[in-house]
């Protein structure tokens, strides 16, 4: 059985996603939430969720909404993970 080795901000922000009430992350987690939880700039946020990702902890998938000018959907799209 393999190890994955985690960091303290990583192990710090996953108990909470698996502590919290499913409504906070029912979007999943971006780094802009990442960052907030861990208290660390955007880029070490994306670097841990990536790191998270290639570790197999968590998915990344793709969201599209419409603009705030009521412009179709697909006019802005983010990243979050699962």
């Amino acid at each position: 059985m393999a190890t994955t080795i985690l960091n303290e901000r990583q192990i710090k922000v996953l108990n909470r996603l698996l502590d919290t009430a499913v409504e906070e992350f029912a979007q999943g987690i971006n780094a802009r939430k990442y960052q907030s939880l861990a208290e660390v700039s955007k880029a070490t946020a994306t670097r841990d969720l990536a790191e998270l990702v290639e570790k197999g902890v968590l998915r990344r998938f793709m969201w599209i909404w419409p603009d705030r000018t009521g412009g179709p959907p697909g006019c802005q799209s983010g990243r979050s993970w699962r």
